[in-house]
């Protein structure tokens, strides 16, 4: 415990136009009760009134997990991936593909990829 001050759930988050999506930490352990055991997934979009969808895919392009489905986004904002695959299940160690696409109603399209790692704590 530490009252008044920063801990590992705390998160920071400064404003930046040279990206469109981006994890961090690029690594994390679901299974880590002492440290970051999610990803937090930003983006940032040019104007508002996007709705968009935030997908994971495992590393062969299999659709692991839906994190936002037509969902209206703000300019700037983020989402929280905790490991969890569609059905609830702690996601295999490895590589995965965060894939954004977001439709604006002037008929612009935006559409970004990074990537994120899920570690495993061995003892």
């Amino acid at each position: 415990a530490t009252p008044g001050l920063p801990n590992s759930q705390k998160t920071t988050y400064e404003r930046s136009d040279s990206y469109t999506l981006k994890a961090e930490p690029a690594v994390f352990a679901p299974e880590d009760p002492a440290g970051r055991n999610f990803s937090n997934i930003y983006y940032n979009l040019a104007e508002p009134g996007y709705s968009g969808n935030i997908v994971i895919y495992d590393i062969q392009g299999r659709l692991v997990k839906h994190l936002a489905q037509n969902q209206l986004l703000p300019v700037e904002g983020f989402i929280r991936w905790d490991g969890e695959d569609e059905s609830g299940r702690k996601a295999n160690i490895g590589y995965y593909v965060i894939h954004m696409e977001a439709y604006h109603p002037s008929g612009k399209k935006v559409q970004d990829k990074t990537r994120v790692a899920v570690a495993g704590i061995f003892r």
